[in-house]
């Protein structure tokens, strides 16, 4: 849906499961979004909003946090950083989408990248 939300129960248990090593009972809720333009802190706000008022009204004993996901067309890791916190983004995500698949060499660059910030050196409060 754009430019609202959903709410989207995922539920797979071993009974549900055709996988046969399917151990555990895993629930989950999620809150989507998709934003075709620059994602803004108004939109992490409100997301944070739908997150928390599921989790306190909604989820029952024995379900996962629920889980926040945005797809823009445009964002600022900072704007992210700052208006979500350290505890916040393990529970929020955004991500931008593209209309295009990338070339070989565009995802083998966007590896790279990713591998060197994993790899980097923990900064003196950054979050754990």
């Amino acid at each position: 849906m754009i430019g609202s939300f959903m709410w989207s129960p995922i539920s797979a248990s071993p009974r549900e499961n055709s996988c046969p090593e399917a151990k555990r009972h895993i629930t989950a809720n999620a809150t989507e979004d998709l934003k075709t333009g620059k994602l803004t802190h108004q939109d992490l706000g409100q997301l944070q909003l739908y997150v928390n008022y599921y989790d306190r009204e909604r989820r029952t004993a024995g379900d996962n946090p629920t889980l926040g996901l945005i797809l823009c067309a445009d964002k600022n890791d900072a704007v992210v950083k700052y208006t979500l916190g350290p505890d916040q983004q393990r529970k929020i995500f955004a991500s931008r989408y593209k209309l295009h698949l990338p070339s070989e060499a565009e995802l083998r660059a966007e590896l790279r990248r990713e591998v060197k910030v994993l790899a980097a050196p923990k900064k003196y409060g950054d979050a754990q």
